[in-house]
């Protein structure tokens, strides 16, 4: 495992057995900095640019793992399927543009550090309305709504603390700015979810709240030669997202069993050294990711 891998996987298991006194003083440092910059932002000092098309705004609080990527993709596709000319701009991520490219394959895909930049460049190639995924922190680019995606796994966290000592980017109370909130449900508890909701509709009145069930459904192949296999059965299931441990128990209760697993971090590179790992650690049964 790469320094960056070891080190997301030294703060996850941090986030879930509580953090020591240094992530607890780097999470002060860092919640100062972005309340510094937010208050920056609510009194106009930060600048919000427009564009000139609509901007739906999709993000979450959280580092990674809220959910917002493929309900980005979803909004995309439904406001595609109601007639408009639509476009999805990324952070720029080459796995975070396939996403959405396979779960809206007619919606163009626009990729930049700068958003701003990449949003007007989508405004200039034809686009008349805009869905920007993972937005919440991107306050330069002014939009016309906003949706907040809130995970389950993150918000039953020890005290919802802010990097580096927990997940959080932003306090709870920032969802203040949401127009809608939506519950990311993958594994939880019965229950839990409608308590959250309770919690959520009562500290923001304004905010829409609504729930969404990410759940596992089938395997789909990605390639010719998944395609020829008929029962698929693969050996290695690969992740690099946030929270693998919630993607692996989504594999076991889809194949029936769990196969060797391989944590990758978040939005990993694949270079050829990881790719020769990949493939003496699968076999030609496939890899499932």
């Amino acid at each position: 495992m790469s320094l960056r891998g070891r080190a997301e996987e030294r703060l996850r298991r941090a986030w879930r057995g509580g953090p020591g006194p240094g992530l607890r003083l780097g999470s002060v440092v860092y919640g100062a900095a972005a309340d510094l910059r937010n208050a920056a932002f609510d009194a106009g000092i930060g600048g919000r640019w427009p564009v000139p098309v609509p901007v739906v705004s999709v993000g979450g609080l959280t580092s990674g793992g809220s959910g917002k990527t493929p309900l980005a993709a979803a909004v995309s596709r439904w406001l595609r399927e109601a007639g408009h000319v639509v476009a999805t701009v990324t952070h720029g991520f080459p796995d975070e543009m396939e996403v959405h490219r396979t779960l809206s394959p007619d919606v163009p895909v626009y990729g930049a550090r700068d958003r701003l930049r990449a949003a007007r460049e989508a405004a200039v190639q034809g686009a008349r309305v805009l869905v920007l995924d993972s937005g919440f922190q991107h306050r330069r680019l002014r939009r016309d709504i906003e949706i907040l995606a809130a995970d389950t796994v993150s918000l039953l966290g020890q005290e919802r603390r802010r990097l580096p000592a927990g997940p959080f980017r932003d306090r709870l109370c920032e969802a203040n700015r949401a127009d809608a909130i939506v519950i990311v449900e993958r594994t939880v508890r019965p229950g839990v979810t409608d308590e959250l909701a309770a919690e959520l509709i009562h500290r923001f009145p304004g905010a829409l709240v609504e729930r969404a069930r990410i759940r596992p459904w089938n395997l789909i192949a990605f390639n010719s030669a998944a395609c020829r296999i008929a029962r698929p059965a693969p050996t290695l299931a690969m992740a690099g997202v946030m929270w693998p441990d919630v993607f692996f128990e989504q594999v076991e209760a889809l194949l029936g069993r769990l196969p060797d697993t391989m944590a990758l971090p978040d939005h990993a590179r694949i270079n050829r050294a990881l790719l020769r790992e990949i493939r003496r650690r699968a076999s030609s049964k496939g890899i499932v990711c």
